[in-house]
């Protein structure tokens, strides 16, 4: 009449807790999961003490616990839209992807890439053309865009490496500036003509 998570055996739900006609499901279970629990509390890694069977203590640390979580997963899920644009206009999400690298010391491509907008297919197309950039400073550009109305930002992110030797963001170097639904489309082309097979947006 022991417990095992092996999924060997007879299942929960043909046994009943005590005198109970009432098979166990989740919530009788995690009742006498939490009831049962036991907790034991440490100092600088030396046991104290276990506490065996109090209620109180253990339902104490189980809303504890799954309010810990809660709270993770709403922090993670702000992590994950900070960076993520979003379209007033359509109230939805914008896309992003990392398309390219190239390293710092191309102040040409900086520049066009600032200017992006007024530039003809053609040009824009040679913009793409990949470089090796391997530890060396860089810029990494992701585009953001809106799949219903191709409203697009142009992020250019400065990576360094930091005193261990890890490539990381220089945020006072990178730039980001909105670019027009025209020159959205045309990225998005570069891709579906297989100019950009790895990249697809």
């Amino acid at each position: 009449m022991s417990l095992n998570y092996k999924m060997e055996g007879e299942h929960i739900s043909n046994y009943a807790i005590g005198d109970s006609d009432e098979p166990l499901d989740f919530i009788s279970f995690t009742k006498l999961m939490v009831d049962s629990r036991v907790i034991s509390f440490y100092n600088r890694k030396r046991a104290i003490g276990d506490v065996e069977g109090n209620a109180i203590l253990n339902w104490t640390f189980f809303i504890i616990d799954g309010l810990g979580a809660i709270f993770g997963s709403i922090v993670a899920l702000g992590l994950v839209k900070r960076n993520t644009k979003y379209c007033d206009d359509c109230k939805r999400y914008m896309k992003n992807k990392s398309i390219l690298k190239f390293l710092a010391t191309d102040l040409d491509r900086t520049i066009r890439f600032q200017d992006i907008d007024n530039l003809s297919p053609d040009k824009i197309k040679e913009l793409f053309l990949p470089m090796e950039v391997g530890k060396n400073e860089h810029y990494e550009i992701i585009v953001h865009w809106c799949e219903m109305c191709d409203k697009g930002y142009l992020e250019m992110k400065y990576m360094e490496k930091n005193s261990k030797g890890e490539m990381t963001e220089n945020d006072k170097k990178s730039k980001e500036f909105e670019i027009s639904a025209d020159t959205i489309k045309t990225i998005r082309e570069l891709s579906h003509d297989g100019f950009m097979d790895k990249v697809p947006l």
